[in-house]
């Protein structure tokens, strides 16, 4: 009988987690992505490894996410492991390369690379030696394993922006913006052998062939070269690729290339006979793969955030190995070819290691999602409540359902049990709590003081009292023997989700849907600490019994460990886990460390033996409750390491460097291993600018048009009011025909200035009357309005005359002031490479989205973002026709122009001008308008899809 078992058996080790709860984070969401049966109303059961013997059961190897470390809150240029597979080390966006322990996730030192400002990373095969090329021209070479710069190797005239280094060690590739590649001697630091314009702009990845017979070397021009070693001369070029080429690499033996580009396409090369072999189609612009140290299954990662496995030989995926894992930077095996590790735009490293599935067998029960979940009896039992309205205590073991409840209009929340096990606490929608009696079912206590729902509750494993917290923000204690109140406080800014008593009960969690955890002493009921670190609400929690630990799961498809014996300015989340593609909602563990429960948004509780194979933490002992303004313990030394906007770099562990030195060090010692970067501006514009200041000065664009559109646009992505770059767009896309783009450029130019101290090409009065010209009397809606409509006639590169008509959306789709201010102050706020190309209305539609975005305050575009591809659409828009006659209105004209403003619906005003014969002929999308004239309100009008509103103002 199952009240027997329950009275029978030892309740006294029930209530005992393990501290192997908090190393389950290291395997359960990569298990939940492989195991989970959707829309199946099942419990998924997992016992004893050693009593494995049913179908459903059978282990599928996967790639489980084992690690995710967090640099900041910018993107991960590169990440590897080092040559013993003991370290992580990766380099962040804010120039700094980040040393981790590859067991333990934790970071052992910080290298400010200062003025260096590095961009791309290497690291030598022999170990402690890391490579970077930085945007001071320079490469240089560092210790890892003691921080210090042990060579600066000068040669480039610009950005160094690739390395690749020889199986040896003896020889390093390096290839820089401007194309330029060099071959460097590593024993002796010195340059052997320079090859410049290698490649038409930036070279973006290199490999040497594993004998050292040649070299390659890839571009953002799409091109593929092999070169002789060490002269540098060119052998063949492969030229394929329709768009940039990410990364290439050679197989193993040496006999094969492999080179993958933005065009979505791997190809696998004969280098020896210059031919391809195989194209791999993954339809996904490629941002980097790599292939394991045996065998043609390689990881490639796209654009979109999906890894996979692929068999480039069939050219076919394999499995998945995150879809979900946002913009990848680059993507790496390592030595065993067990592991992948990835570098992620988010400001994370991931880490994922092949495994086998924990999923053994299947329990029909619940008909919707599993809400909560706790065991009883070291596992015996385990009680479920669903938001099919019903509660369900299971025998694990046999797999059956022993109970079901009627708790009659009580829609449970949440479930847990007492320490005996002799009775069950439900959180309810109905703003009351409530006790069962396991055996009967019977309500024992109803409790209600909330108000709103209740949606956690708690028994203390010594004293009689109950700990709820709800949707009213508050939590409760309360005395079970008088059914009253204890204490209570109005704790969170958001509704509280979950609620957990540690395992001596002289502490309690609190955790909501403010993302915040807060502890909480007991009995007294003050505040000890609160915790960040999740971006969506915390929906379960749990102490480790054994050492400080505190595990917390959030919506956000992750796991946080949090190491509570560490002071306070280094309280940090120990492990950040993700993998899930749906929100967890409960986690338990029995307390005999054989099983472990969780659920999501599904209809299926997850029963999983825990594994013996993962990482225990070391014991350690609970530090004495202390309020949150604890000063910091000695050993830690709080430092300003950069101005990233992340928590983590504010200090280093005194201990980490210690252990990883082998030597104690001193605290001016890590004074100086941390001391703050320079806060230089960067040069790379400087450098661009003054390329383009060449290329200006050439009579005729046509020499080398590609290349004088693409350094504009580089030299806007960093400077935005440089006036020669809208120059340089508005002659190349002229001669291109693409005047969608030049009436941007020619707009956005109003605000810009020229830099005489840089730019000579021209003199400054003859550049500012070209581009006012373009925007006053070629893009002047005045001259192109009734028969007289002016024409533009235009020689070509081979100087024929054409005669281009001015497209419509450049005439009549009016750029808002508010959205020019913006883009002559903001570097890369909007995209300038979006609007090339396209067709009118697709232009349309996009400057609408644009001009939206930027005004309702929306951050600038990261570097990593991929500019949108001619043949993207983004969501069209129905447009209508306002013509809007000011010629009489009675307000401050310039030169016949009114400033009037415009508010669509509840968005924000823009403000714009009229032409100089007081007209406004603008092409809007539909709706609801308001319409400002010299400060006042004047009309309020509707426009519809393809309708003219004609609107005059006296």
């Amino acid at each position: 009988m199952f009240s027997d078992s329950l009275h029978d058996i030892d309740h006294s080790r029930w209530f005992k987690f393990s501290r192997k709860l908090f190393c389950l984070s290291f395997f359960l969401l990569g298990f939940l992505i492989s195991v989970m049966i959707l829309g199946t109303p099942e419990i998924a059961i997992a016992q004893d490894q050693e009593t494995t013997a049913n179908e459903e059961s059978k282990d599928k190897i996967n790639y489980l996410l084992t690690q995710t470390l967090r640099l900041g809150e910018n993107r991960v240029r590169e990440a590897f492991f080092s040559a013993d597979s003991m370290q992580i080390v990766a380099l962040g966006n804010n120039h700094n390369l980040e040393i981790f322990n590859s067991q333990t996730g934790k970071r052992q030192r910080v290298i400010p690379t200062q003025e260096h400002q590095a961009l791309t990373l290497s690291l030598h095969p022999g170990g402690r030696m890391a490579v970077t090329g930085g945007m001071d021209d320079t490469v240089r070479l560092w210790d890892t394993g003691s921080t210090l710069a042990q060579g600066v190797l000068r040669g480039h005239l610009d950005d160094v922006t690739s390395l690749s280094m020889d199986t040896s060690g003896d020889f390093l590739l390096s290839g820089s913006l401007d194309g330029t590649l060099i071959l460097w001697n590593m024993k002796t630091q010195e340059l052997v052998t320079t090859r410049e314009e290698a490649h038409l702009g930036e070279i973006s990845s290199l490999v040497f062939q594993p004998s050292g017979t040649l070299a390659v070397s890839a571009g953002e021009d799409g091109k593929v070269k092999l070169w002789s070693l060490p002269e540098l001369e060119p052998i063949h070029t492969f030229s394929k690729h329709r768009k940039r080429v990410t990364q290439i690499k050679f197989t193993i033996r040496g006999d094969k290339l492999l080179t993958a580009s933005l065009d979505g396409t791997l190809g696998i090369w004969d280098w020896g006979k210059k031919r391809q072999l195989n194209e791999v189609i993954v339809k996904q612009p490629i941002i980097g793969f790599d292939l394991p140290p045996e065998g043609m299954e390689g990881v490639i990662a796209t654009q979109r955030g999906a890894i996979r496995i692929w068999d480039f030989e069939e050219g076919i995926p394999l499995r998945d190995v995150d879809t979900h894992a946002g913009e990848v930077e680059r993507v790496h095996f390592d030595l065993s070819g067990r592991r992948v590790i990835a570098a992620l735009a988010d400001g994370h490293v991931q880490v994922w290691e092949l495994g086998s599935s924990l999923y053994l067998k299947s329990l029909k029960g619940h008909q919707r999602s599993i809400e909560s979940l706790d065991f009883a009896n070291e596992g015996v039992y385990l009680i479920s409540s669903s938001s099919d309205k019903s509660v369900r205590i299971w025998d694990v073991e046999r797999g059956l359902q022993v109970r079901s409840y009627d708790l009659e209009n009580h829609r449970v929340q949440s479930v847990r049990f007492s320490p005996d096990a002799e009775s069950f606490a439900t959180a309810g929608a109905d703003s009351s709590a409530r006790v069962w009696e396991t055996e009967s079912g019977q309500r024992l206590k109803n409790l209600t003081q909330h108000k709103g729902k209740v949606n956690s509750v708690d028994f203390h494993p010594k004293e009689n009292v109950l700990l709820s917290g709800g949707s009213d923000r508050q939590w409760m204690l309360w005395d079970l023997n008088t059914e009253t109140v204890i204490l209570k406080n109005l704790a969170h800014e958001d509704q509280i989700q979950q609620v957990r008593f540690s395992e001596n009960g002289k502490m309690f969690a609190t955790a909501g849907s403010d993302r915040v955890v807060h502890l909480w002493s007991y009995p007294e009921g003050e505040r000890l600490l609160s915790l960040k670190g999740h971006r969506k609400a915390i929906v379960a929690i749990a102490f480790n019994p054994k050492i400080p630990m505190l595990a917390t799961a959030s919506q956000d498809m992750s796991i946080l460990l949090w190491d509570l014996s560490e002071p306070l300015s280094l309280r940090q989340p120990k492990r950040i886990i993700h993998g899930e593609n749906r929100a967890l909602l409960s986690v338990s563990l029995n307390s005999d460390d054989s099983l472990i429960a969780v659920s999501s948004l599904g209809p299926e509780i997850k029963i999983l033996s825990y594994p013996d194979d993962l990482p225990e933490l070391e014991s350690a002992e609970l530090p004495e409750s202390k309020s949150e303004n604890e000063p910091v313990e000695p050993g830690v030394v709080s430092t300003a390491v950069s101005n990233a906007s992340y928590e983590t770099d504010t200090s280093v562990d005194e201990g980490d460097l210690t252990e990883a030195e082998k030597k104690p060090l001193t605290r001016e010692q890590l004074q100086v291993y941390m001391t703050e970067p320079v806060k230089t501006e960067s040069n790379r514009h400087q450098g661009l600018q003054e390329k383009l200041n060449q290329m200006l000065k050439q009579s005729s664009p046509c020499d080398d048009m590609d290349r004088m559109q693409q350094l504009a646009l580089m030299v806007l992505d960093l400077k935005p009011g440089d006036l020669a770059a809208y120059h340089a767009l508005i002659k190349t896309g002229a001669l291109k025909g693409d005047f969608n783009l030049v009436y941007l450029a020619a707009q956005a130019s109003a605000k810009a200035k020229l830099e005489t101290r840089v730019y000579d090409y021209q003199k400054e009065n003859d550049v500012v009357a070209f581009m006012t010209s373009w925007r006053e009397e070629v893009f002047n809606p005045v001259h192109h309005r009734g028969k007289s409509k002016a024409r533009l006639r235009i020689k070509d590169c081979e100087g024929n005359e054409n005669t281009l008509n001015i497209p419509d959306a450049a005439l009549h789709v009016r750029l808002p002031e508010e959205l020019l201010e913006s883009l002559a102050r903001i570097p890369k706020i909007i995209e300038f490479r979006d609007f090339s190309g396209i067709s009118d209305e697709e232009y349309r539609n996009r400057i609408f989205h644009e001009t939206e975005r930027v005004l309702s305050g929306a951050t600038p575009y990261t570097s990593s973002r991929l500019p949108l591809q001619q043949t993207d659409q983004v969501p069209p828009l129905e447009t209508g026709i306002m013509v809007l006659d000011l010629k009489a209105a009675k307000v401050w004209k310039d030169r016949g122009r009114s400033e009037f403003q415009l508010r669509h619906g509840e968005k924000n005003w823009q403000t714009f001008i009229s032409d100089e014969d007081g007209m406004a002929v603008m092409r809007l999308p539909q709706g609801k308008y308001y319409l400002k004239v010299g400060a006042y309100l004047e009309k309020t009008f509707f426009l519809e899809k393809d309708a003219e509103m004609k609107l005059s103002i006296r």
